[in-house]
């Protein structure tokens, strides 16, 4: 397969400028102007060739965009290359412009080639961000298939260089971390596969110089990939999907998931302003009162006493402040009774729960904790059964396969094996949405936590899912998102989690979800926090869960400054509490009364500024890499009215910290609360943003949280 690589890119763009000129000269400029605030696009139509123009901060006047680059799809096939100078006898058979509900506008080129293949690129702008979306469709008109179809991405740019180095910035969904590198002249960013992950669908590119980011970002969880490469002055910038195959057979199509563009002027968490306020007006479904919601998962493998035990924690749930209880794992009927943790056992299920273990049922206990003022939710893996339920209550049709044999994974310790099913086969999709929906209203669910762990690694090749042996990733992904959509379209007010191991952030399911689990292991302060600082580059903070378990650093810890440190490590983002391996010894009344109490005050604390973790959000402190370091982050409503800092001290020698804050307002008058303390102290907005303020932690691994509100 020819994937989107360097020497290709280059290829295409080799004749941009000698081709732009001469259509120019041949034909008049049809222009197309797009505006926001933030961000000026404008591109023509010369000949057959589609020109960005600009590609503008209006903050600053900087044009991204190269001198007369043309864009448009790049697609691969065994017949054919289409790019946007190098078209194969492709002609321009549809330029339009039309405004879009939002209020922006859509401008959709289309071109026409041999045989009756038509390829598209749509630009679609806002009117109150500075993004723009592309997205291109692949279709064949004709009466033959087109063979091997390898690579189709919508985005293919030349930008500037810029006058100093530019630094790159990503996330790596395997370590949930912020990666910079300095630009090379060569650079690729991958999404991995599923369970095998690279990056998080979202790449910023700044030229330090200037002040200026032009970040980029795809809604699809893998097989994907960004390209950057140095042709002389400029840089070629290419986005599309990879490692797959697919024949497109007559009157099918082939669409590409949504890429953006945009760009910022500052620094990098200036740029995040506008991509989160992209995502919250225009991917996002909008977040429900009093979000994020404090959590607590439960679930147990023992033979007995689970229904009982996990009863027996509503009241104390309630309360220290919970809000969403819910079932984790093994609720469904046959599941394990042997108090391992083995979730493998009946898994798939889901049309029965487990009588043996709860004898009034899912239902009986979804109202047990709604009567209690709580919202109840509910665990499912949907691409994983157990491995007996193949030709009974999974049809054998529906297994994933690859070279004849059954995907399962057996860990061989005394656990049940399980068998993937494949989501690019179109009834086990039907199947999903049915028995999802009837969930939802069987056990009157507010929340569902989809989770793809245990998936087995290679991918379904078989012939008779409705999808070609080298597409089952993509098949799998679209169908994984169809059935997202159709429980957001059925059941608008249900918050869907999107979970699995390694890290599930992902823009594709951001259309859907409200909620991401960053990473199995929440044993660790430090490791959680870290986290959680780190995926808020990618979305809002309030998304990304981190919970508190029974581990080692609770165990007889009764300093209540150190357990504050240790629970509001969760607390920079969605907090919770669980029951991590399914037993029921780690419920959390059965902590000690010190960790208890930590939690009942803390979570007190967390509702007073949790509305916060939605809003725009400051790195006010280097992101830090050694136990020695300092963390830090503050964020701040859009018009400076309220705002709050949270740093923790770590093992740092320093026992004072400085910080400046940002997104205030100058001339205001604020007050700010301590919130170890009550101790409250006056400052204006100008002295805050220059001098900074003070925090003091005389003792290593505490921490502080102010809260800070302008004077009416």
């Amino acid at each position: 397969m020819l994937r989107l690589n360097v020497a290709y890119l280059l290829a295409c763009f080799a004749a941009t400028s000698a081709t732009t000129a001469s259509a120019s000269v041949a034909e008049a400029r049809e222009e197309t102007r797009m505006r926001s605030p933030q961000m000026r696009v404008t591109t023509s139509r010369e000949g057959d060739t589609l020109v960005l123009r600009e590609l503008v901060s209006c903050a600053s006047g900087v044009n991204w965009s190269a001198e007369g680059a043309a864009i448009g799809p790049l697609l691969v096939s065994e017949q054919l290359r289409f790019s946007p100078v190098a078209r194969d006898g492709f002609t321009i058979s549809r330029h339009e412009e039309r405004p879009t509900p939002q209020g922006g506008t859509a401008l959709v080129t289309g071109w026409r080639g041999p045989a009756g293949i038509e390829v598209d690129l749509t630009v679609t702008s806002f009117r109150d961000v500075g993004v723009v979306e592309f997205q291109s469709c692949l279709r064949n008109r004709g009466s033959a298939p087109i063979k091997g179809v390898s690579s189709l991405g919508p985005l293919a740019l030349r930008i500037r260089s810029g006058d100093g180095q530019l630094r790159l910035h990503w996330l790596d969904r395997r370590a949930s971390r912020v990666r910079s590198t300095d630009f090379d002249g060569d650079f690729s960013l991958s999404g991995g596969s599923w369970n095998a992950p690279d990056a998080a669908g979202w790449l910023a590119i700044e030229d330090q110089g200037k002040c200026e980011i032009l970040f980029v970002g795809v809604q699809w969880e893998s097989y994907w990939r960004i390209s950057l490469a140095r042709d002389g002055s400029d840089i070629v910038l290419a986005g599309g999907l990879e490692r797959f195959e697919r024949d497109l057979g007559p009157r099918a199509e082939l669409a590409t998931p949504v890429w953006f563009v945009g760009v910022s002027h500052g620094d990098l968490d200036d740029s995040l302003r506008c991509l989160h306020d992209y995502l919250r007006l225009h991917v996002m479904p909008s977040p429900p009162e009093r979000f994020p919601w404090v959590t607590y998962d439960i679930w147990g493998t023992e033979a007995e006493g689970v229904e009982e035990g996990i009863a027996s924690e509503i009241a104390f749930a309630r309360d220290v402040g919970v809000e969403l209880f819910y079932y984790d794992a093994s609720w469904y009927a046959g599941s394990c009774r042997n108090g391992s943790g083995d979730w493998f056992t009946g898994v798939g299920n889901w049309g029965r729960d487990d009588r043996a273990k709860l004898p009034h049922g899912l239902a009986g206990l979804s109202k047990r904790v709604h009567g209690a003022g709580m919202k109840f939710g509910l665990w499912f893996a949907p691409q994983v059964v157990d491995s007996q339920l193949v030709g009974s209550v999974v049809p054998d049709r529906w297994v994933a396969r690859n070279n004849g044999a059954d995907l399962t994974l057996d860990l061989r310790n005394g656990w049940a094996p399980i068998t993937q099913v494949c989501l690019g086969g179109p009834e086990v999709v039907d199947y999903l949405e049915r028995a999802m929906s009837s969930a939802v209203e069987r056990y009157d669910l507010d929340w569902l936590k989809w989770d793809n762990s245990g998936l087995a690694g290679p991918v379904c090749d078989r012939g008779d899912h409705g999808h070609s042996s080298g597409d089952e990733p993509l098949a799998a992904l679209r169908g994984q998102y169809r059935v997202f959509e159709h429980l957001h379209t059925r059941f608008p007010d249900l918050i869907l989690e999107s979970c699995g191991y390694p890290s599930r952030v992902d823009y594709g399911s951001a259309r859907y979800a409200r909620a991401y689990w960053l990473a199995d292991d929440t044993s660790d302060a430090v490791r959680c926090r870290r986290g959680q600082i780190h995926g808020s580059y990618v979305l809002p903070s309030g998304l990304d869960t981190a919970w508190v378990v029974k581990c080692s650093e609770l165990d007889n810890q009764k300093d209540p400054a150190l357990l504050d440190c240790i629970v509001r490590s969760r607390m920079i983002g969605l907090f919770g509490m669980g029951t991590l391996t399914g037993t029921l010894p780690e419920r959390v009344s059965l902590m000690s009364v010190e960790v208890r109490d930590a939690l009942k005050r803390n979570i007190a604390d967390y509702r007073k500024y949790r509305h916060l973790l939605l809003e725009d959000v400051y790195h006010v402190l280097p992101l830090a890499d050694t136990p020695d370091q300092w963390d830090g982050m503050q964020f701040a409503k859009r018009d400076g009215s309220e705002a709050v800092l949270i740093v923790f001290r770590n093992g740092s020698p320093d026992a004072d910290m400085t910080v400046r804050l940002r997104g205030l307002r100058r001339a205001a008058r604020y007050r700010l609360t301590s919130l170890n303390t009550g101790h409250e102290t006056k400052a204006l907005g100008a002295g805050l943003m220059s001098r900074g303020v003070s925090a003091s932690l005389p003792r290593q691994d505490t921490s502080e949280i102010l809260l800070i509100t302008a004077a009416p």
